[in-house]
């Protein structure tokens, strides 16, 4: 495995560089940051749908 940053070449278990100190993500890690996102994402979409309807009913109703 490689830097990303540097392109120098890493142990298996170094999660930071020795050259420029950049610090390498897991995959496991990675994953979970994406599945926080999605998450958030899906929240906001069903917020976003909710007021939607509630401006709608209220509009209705006048």
């Amino acid at each position: 495995m490689k830097c990303p940053h540097c392109k120098t070449p890493l142990k298996a278990h170094e999660k930071i560089c020795a050259k420029c100190g950049h610090t390498i993500k897991t995959a496991r890690q990675k994953q979970r940051r994406d599945l926080i996102l999605t998450g958030l994402l899906l929240m906001r979409l069903l917020l976003t749908i909710g007021l939607t309807f509630r401006m709608l009913k209220q509009h209705q109703k006048n």
